[in-house]
């Protein structure tokens, strides 16, 4: 089981990580600035969180591309999306590499989680 410890202020997770906590953090606000906007290597001296728990888009920014995506995972990084109900949204997230959603209904959206998981199996034969 992994555990990563998010919060919406950036004071708190800052306070944590100079606590010297360990284990998995969430990105903050402006971590995520940073990753979205700085070249991986820059990116990586400024972001110190594990993962990306975010929405799609924050106004005109998006967050689902498959750039910013391959930038997380090169740099080692889950991306998390919220609120995620719509299985066709799952779907098209995952696919372009996302990592994970976040959802109100998990009944609706456990089943892509199952087709992406026979896909990646079959795909490894």
């Amino acid at each position: 089981m992994t555990v990563t410890l998010a919060s919406f202020s950036g004071k708190v997770m800052g306070r944590v990580r100079s606590l010297g906590y360990r284990g998995r953090t969430a990105l903050t606000r402006q971590e995520i600035v940073w990753l979205r906007f700085l070249p991986p290597a820059l990116a990586r001296k400024y972001v110190a969180g594990d993962a990306a728990q975010i929405p799609t888009h924050s106004g005109p920014i998006r967050l689902d591309g498959r750039r910013f995506l391959e930038k997380c995972r090169l740099l080692g990084i889950r991306t998390d999306f919220w609120v995620v109900n719509d299985p066709n949204e799952a779907r098209t997230l995952l696919d372009a590499g996302a990592t994970g959603v976040m959802t109100d209904d998990p009944a609706i959206i456990a089943p892509v989680f199952r087709e992406k998981t026979l896909e990646r199996s079959h795909i490894r034969r």
